[in-house]
């Protein structure tokens, strides 16, 4: 960039390898014909034609050189890197490549066929652009994509649909160009699309790039016969605001210039070749006019005439070179003995295109929508306002707000609370009253979320009428435990009946496919096949079964009434405020082993929880859902891919020679592909909506998990707790009955063994003396049951 406002074309030159063209044969690395003064000049020597006067010797200085070891991401990061950094400040800016048929335009705009690493700079452009807008939060950003190919000095739209009863390259929107009063180009017929995602994108440059005309010639076996222009359109808004920036970035791939005389070329490819080149003979023109007018004075520069309705190319590029455009040319250079002179010419061109300055400035302009959107509200706020000052405090003392008024007062209080933290926007409730109104209802809200009072009624207003305090301030009557309470068994009550509804409404919608899906542990229809958990989802029983439509209604009629036995076969909904609702599982028949901390019983007991949950069906029902869109569009993708092969084939055996059968077959390929990719792109918006079901469910899985567990826990330690203290008053009571029990078992022993040891004792004949024996053992035992503590007999 010289000043500011200007910006000169920058200019950048590329050595294709020797020898990479099959069709151009090289004996060596040709270092003797060039030489690299790093990091912008070139030295070409190129051996004399014939005159005297011709020169062998060329020095040419460029921005930046790239040399024939130069990786494709080098080229991206030098060369189009900045374009992008321009294009989202709200800069127009232009790449366009040129030099002689064969000479790597087409490899380094688009990449070759070698792999991920040698993606060009229009596919590296558009991922890096989408990674770009996704980082800037600031702006709000669109991407929509166009695809021009100008063959034979006919503009044809490489996106369009194609026509029913053309085939080949005029089954394709014809682009007409015209001028608007202001003297602006619009391209007529050419089509726009957005693209959401850098999927979409690239799809739209694949799908331009198989229109593409190519053919073999004696240079290149897959020589572009066409001027290709893709175009990105970035549409940026600030929020808040009602200026918008809209830019556009273009990639324009010319033909490669040939001499015809050299090359050989008759028939088709000879007028390809003269429409080709009397088109970059009119871009030469435009570029000297150009390189000329930057030479004179700027009082004298508007007396140049610079041709630019010559030829349909130079009219689109007008924008390009010398309108609002920041623009980069790439030179293809190519180093062979027979490319030499070629390459001179084309280092000249490059040399008068950097001599060019446009004059830029950000495309940023008012947009006519938001300009309307922004004054009406700020005609509202005023309106308020003056209205707010006209009443006054004492102006409404006596007057009472009707229903109508408190609705509208409770929808604005709701917007305004649901815009965010970060929203900048104003309470405007356009009067006094209202506005001591809305204070109300905010300041019950507030107390609500702290549990010191209750909120009013969403849909029921509360009432003003009861009494008017201060200035004119309604008061509401808070509900009572009761009612709440009422109130929250009837919103069950009606959400249990949605759910019954939504359920019997989805399985008789015929979403499903015709035979019974079963769901089990062994895997799930259309996954991978393991059992136990899928992302974070364990797979339900296998007696839970996912049924279809005519399924559904045949247990309806089997059932006698459908809808009674539906809603008991539908798990009941959690209560408020009872997480043990949440999940069938009774949490007293748990142990403390089954909620402990390592990862196998957290699994074991989250499998067991699912199996429980009130939603679990559900789920399983929308994951099968997911992956039969998942297997369909797997399924389509092949084919696709099957279409592209064969495409790339066709095309191969056009090339060869024009055979009407083939061309018949490649128009019918592109309608089955584009017919495809229309499925492709249904099945992308559908997984992608049961794929954010799916995340929003499992979020909420996670979190009612986390809460059940924690209620069952403490239920499992307050029953531990209660067993504890029972098996220890058992084993208090179970110790003492032992301990008596022994005692009498040791009494007993003892009389067991005094009675032994009487009934041994030896009688002495005499009667008299074995009585006073007698007597004195007994005499001696009854003295040890009444004197226990003393010690024993031995």
């Amino acid at each position: 960039m010289t000043k500011k406002g200007a910006w000169r074309i920058e200019v950048f030159g590329r050595v294709r390898p020797p020898g990479s063209n099959v069709q151009i044969k090289a004996r060596s690395d040709c270092s003797e014909y060039y030489d690299i003064e790093y990091p912008n000049v070139i030295n070409i020597r190129a051996p004399p034609r014939g005159s005297a006067d011709s020169e062998s010797h060329h020095r040419y200085k460029f921005d930046h050189m790239f040399d024939a070891q130069t990786k494709q991401e080098e080229v991206f990061n030098r060369l189009c890197r900045p374009s992008i950094e321009n294009v989202l400040e709200g800069y127009n800016a232009t790449i366009f490549a040129y030099g002689q048929t064969g000479s790597g335009k087409t490899y380094s705009m688009t990449g070759g066929d070698g792999g991920y690493d040698e993606r060009g700079v229009m596919p590296r452009a558009l991922e890096t652009l989408f990674m770009e807008m996704k980082k800037n939060t600031e702006w709000n950003s669109e991407m929509w994509v166009s695809y021009m190919q100008l063959y034979l000095e006919k503009g044809y739209d490489l996106l369009g649909k194609p026509a029913r009863d053309s085939q080949g390259l005029e089954a394709l929107p014809r682009v007409h160009l015209l001028d608007d009063e202001d003297g602006a180009l619009h391209c007529k017929n050419l089509s726009s699309h957005r693209a959401d995602d850098i999927e979409d994108a690239l799809e739209f440059l694949w799908t331009g790039d198989m229109n593409r005309t190519t053919a073999s010639t004696s240079q290149n076996n897959e020589s572009s016969r066409s001027h290709c222009i893709l175009t990105i359109h970035i549409r940026q808004s600030r929020v808040g605001s009602d200026k918008v920036r809209i830019s556009k970035l273009n990639f324009v791939d010319l033909a490669g210039s040939e001499r015809v005389a050299k090359t050989g070329a008759d028939g088709v490819i000879l007028q390809q070749a003269k429409y080709i080149n009397s088109s970059l003979y009119y871009l030469v023109q435009v570029i000297d006019a150009l390189a000329k007018r930057a030479k004179m004075p700027r009082s004298q520069r508007d007396e140049v005439h610079i041709p630019y309705r010559n030829s349909m190319m130079t009219s689109i590029l007008r924008d390009s070179l010398g309108g609002n455009c920041r623009t980069s040319m790439l030179a293809a250079i190519a180093v062979e003995p027979g490319c030499l002179w070629e390459s001179v010419s084309s280092c000249n061109f490059a040399n008068r295109v950097g001599e060019i300055e446009n004059m830029t400035s950000i495309n940023e302009q008012m947009d006519p929508k938001l300009l309307i959107k922004r004054l009406k509200a700020e005609n509202r706020a005023l309106r308020e306002e003056v209205q707010l000052l006209k009443e006054g405090e004492g102006a409404s003392a006596a007057r009472v707000l009707t229903p109508d008024d408190e609705e509208l007062v409770q929808q604005r209080v709701d917007s305004y609370i649901g815009k965010g933290v970060g929203d900048k926007g104003t309470l405007d409730v356009g009067s006094w009253l209202k506005l001591q109104y809305a204070l109300t209802l905010m300041r019950q809200r507030i107390l609500s979320d702290h549990g010191n009072a209750s909120p009013p009624a969403h849909h029921s207003p509360p009432s003003n009428t009861d009494n008017v305090a201060g200035p004119g301030a309604p008061v509401v009557r808070g509900a009572t435990d009761a009612e709440l309470d009422k109130l929250r068994a009837l919103l069950q009550q009606r959400d249990a009946e949605i759910e019954v509804l939504t359920s019997m409404v989805s399985e008789g919608g015929g979403g499903m496919p015709s035979g019974g899906m079963a769901v089990n542990n062994s895997g799930s229809t259309g996954g991978n096949g393991r059992g136990g958990f899928d992302y974070g989802i364990p797979l339900v029983s296998s007696d839970t079964r996912v049924v279809n439509s005519d399924q559904a209604q045949q247990l309806t009629r089997d059932s006698g009434g459908g809808r009674k036995d539906r809603a008991r076969a539908t798990r009941p909904a959690p209560v408020a405020g009872d997480p043990l609702s949440l999940c069938s599982v009774d949490p007293k028949t748990l142990t403390e082993a089954d909620l402990s901390s390592d990862t196998e019983s957290k699994n074991s007991i989250f499998e067991k929880f699912f199996h429980g949950y009130y939603r679990s069906e559900r789920m399983a029902s929308d994951k099968a859902n997911l992956n039969k869109v998942t297997s369909s569009a797997k399924t389509r993708a092949s084919a696709l891919r099957r279409l592209k092969n064969e495409s790339s084939e066709l095309k191969a055996m056009l090339q060869e020679g024009d055979d009407p059968e083939v061309r018949q077959r490649l128009g019918d390929v592109r309608a089955l592909y584009a017919e495809e990719r229309e499925q492709l792109a249904s099945l992308k918006i559908e997984h992608d909506a049961l794929k954010g079901t799916l995340d929003r469910q499992m979020s909420e899985l996670k979190t009612d998990f986390q809460r059940w567990y924690s209620a069952a826990r403490k239920v499992i330690e307050a029953s531990g707790h209660r067993r504890a203290s029972e098996a220890r008053h058992s084993s208090q009571r179970s110790s003492l009955s032992s301990s008596r029990e022994a005692s009498r078992e040791r009494e007993r022993s003892r009389h067991s063994s005094h009675r032994s040891r009487d009934s041994h004792r030896p009688s002495t004949g005499h009667s008299d003396t074995d009585a006073d024996v007698e007597a004195f053992y007994k005499a001696r035992d009854q003295m040890k049951r009444t004197s226990p503590s003393r010690g024993a007999y031995s």
